[in-house]
């Protein structure tokens, strides 16, 4: 067991600085984060990470462009 897996973050909020492809994004928001919020200046890996996501899990994760 990894050292993310022991880590409970059901019903919490979560940041993810550097989206790049998403995978930490998807698997916050797989393990049960209330909201997940994924924080990108690049907007391609902010449309990729979007496309990864899958869809039931589109409702807790707010991608955010930053400058």
């Amino acid at each position: 067991m990894s050292a993310m897996d022991r880590l409970n973050i059901k019903g919490l909020i979560c940041l993810e600085a550097g989206t790049g492809a998403g995978h930490m994004t998807c698997y916050l928001a797989k393990r049960g984060a209330k909201l997940v919020y994924s924080i990108s200046n690049n907007q391609e890996h902010l449309d990729c990470a979007r496309k990864e996501l899958p869809k039931k899990y589109i409702k807790n994760v707010r991608f955010i462009k930053a400058d």
